[in-house]
């Protein structure tokens, strides 16, 4: 008995001694490992530190090994220094394990995304502008065309200048489409963060507002020689962007105008002062100067700006009494019949010359389209409730509705039962010939002389109309007068009156 307990003291003894002996050597087995760091994301092309810890801290080194599960998308390489340290390069976009292992089978394992981040964005604009009520596609495009996160995100400096209609933008690969639309005229920023926030770019936006028209306040001035008066004008609508405007007078030996709108008058006669938006020379209008109570000259006389009279040749005197004889009577009887000839061809000229001009401008109106008439539909008295319940007619009873088209139709009034096309999508009603498309008669003052603007855009089939009356356009429905200058949305089978609903019309797209 007293043996085996000197036997088993001699093996713990040994036992002690051994495990003693393996510390100081540095032999001490590994009975755990860990890693630093866990789920781990990257950019591609950059690298990061690893460190895994042994238990017991002074276990042995000896025989650590460091794995990756796919090379393709991460290496890992351990340091020649420290076998628990290791370095891990992100190769291409994709997830992968790097795992530490030591000689006694524990292991370790964290988890390598690898991504690839945005570097660029450039969008197709630079710094633009819009016109309010219009809307804009924008091109966004993204560096590299392999981005892990290509989606976006989209703000406004200020959205009642500019608005994002839709903050998803569309994803075409590396490159993306959003819709704005301009509000109202001002100035702000839009901006296009990736949603990794890593990249951003940004263009400033501009609303602009188009000039409709310009209208002088008054038609007729009536002034004396020497006497100056500033004339008076509105520019529609009152908000446009650019409210610079220019004068010119016809006649300047007559009357004269400065660039701020004041005319002065030199000598008795007539002139016509015109007026012209700094944004379009074709948007003008004009009224007329009377000096010294001179009386409006013929129209054709205005425009070319000529004011003088052409009055007959004098005749000889007769001669007296026996002085002449019966030869020269004759020949001066002869040579007045002559006289009375050539007046006559003159006369008969001068209307040929009429009749000739009258042809060659229906034929330029006919050529130019500027006023296309459909066929007049069957006159009828307007009834206002049966009205509202029925469609206008069509052009022609078997005729199929042309897509990208509008026509004002007349249901009462000057142009009852007829329907207007509109000339390059834009139609003019009023009572000035060089001004509107549809011309009333010059005795109907109601009417002003722009009196209503019809557009039209026919790849959106959508419609507008916007006032520019004195006295009025309203709805027929409603009898509520539409705002003055202000473009507003229509729909096929809208009705509207001008001043009075005896001129009624109806748009039809």
């Amino acid at each position: 008995m007293k043996t085996k307990k000197i036997t088993g003291l001699v093996v713990l003894i040994y036992l002690l001694t051994l495990v003693l002996t393996l510390e100081v050597q540095g032999q001490l087995p590994a009975t755990g490992i860990s890693l630093n760091r866990s789920d781990i994301t990257i950019h591609r092309g950059s690298s990061i530190e690893m460190t895994a810890s042994l238990s017991p801290e002074e276990a042995d080194r000896e025989g650590i090994q460091w794995r990756v599960e796919n090379p393709g998308v991460a290496t890992v390489s351990p340091s020649s220094d420290n076998p628990l340290q290791a370095r891990v390069k992100a190769v291409s976009a994709g997830t992968t394990t790097v795992s530490v292992h030591t000689p006694e089978g524990y292991s370790a394992r964290t988890t390598i995304r690898v991504v690839v981040p945005v570097t660029g964005i450039n969008i197709n604009q630079s710094d633009m502008e819009m016109v309010r009520g219009t809307t804009e596609a924008l091109t966004v495009t993204l560096q590299p065309s392999d981005a892990t996160n290509k989606n976006l995100r989209w703000s406004s400096g200020d959205e009642d200048v500019v608005r994002i209609i839709d903050r998803d933008s569309q994803s075409f690969g590396s490159w993306h489409q959003i819709q704005v639309e301009a509000m109202e005229a001002g100035k702000t920023k839009l901006q296009a963060e990736s949603q990794d926030g890593n990249r951003s770019a940004s263009i400033t936006i501009e609303v602009i507002v188009l000039t409709e028209a310009v209208v002088f306040e008054e038609e007729t001035v009536h002034i004396n020689s020497g006497e100056k008066k500033t004339l008076r004008h509105e520019i529609v609508p009152a908000d446009a962007t650019n409210q610079e405007v220019w004068f010119e007078s016809t006649e300047p030996s007559v009357a004269t105008v400065t660039k701020e709108g004041v005319v002065e008058a030199h000598r008795e006669g007539a002139a016509r002062i015109i007026i012209r938006s700094d944004q379009d020379e074709m948007i003008f209008d004009y009224l007329l100067i009377l000096v010294d109570g001179a009386e409006a000259p013929e129209e054709d006389l205005l425009v070319t700006g000529e004011n003088s009279t052409t009055e007959d040749p004098p005749l000889e005197d007769p001669p007296g009494e026996g002085e002449a004889p019966i030869e020269e009577a004759s020949a001066s009887s002869g040579q007045r019949a002559g006289n009375g000839d050539n007046r006559i061809t003159i006369i008969i000229g001068i209307a040929l010359l009429v009749v000739l001009a009258g042809m060659i401008l229906i034929f330029r109106k006919s050529s130019s389209g500027e006023m296309k008439r459909q066929p007049k539909r069957e006159s009828q008295e307007y009834d206002e409730s049966e009205a509202t319940k029925q469609a206008p007619l069509a052009l022609e009873e078997e005729e199929e509705k042309i897509p990208g088209r509008a026509v004002v139709w007349g249901l009462l009034g000057e142009f009852e039962g007829q329907g207007i096309e509109l000339a390059e999508n834009q139609l003019i009603i009023g009572r000035d010939a060089s001004m509107a498309h549809v011309v009333y008669p010059a005795h109907r003052e109601e009417i002003s002389r722009q009196h209503l603007k019809v557009e039209f855009d026919p790849e959106k089939g959508n419609g507008w109309i916007t006032d520019l009356s004195a006295n009025g356009t309203y709805w027929a429905e409603t009898g509520e007068a539409l705002p003055h200058g202000e473009k507003v949305a229509v729909k096929s089978g809208d009705r509207f009156y001008l001043v009075k609903e005896s001129e009624l019309f109806e748009i039809e797209f």
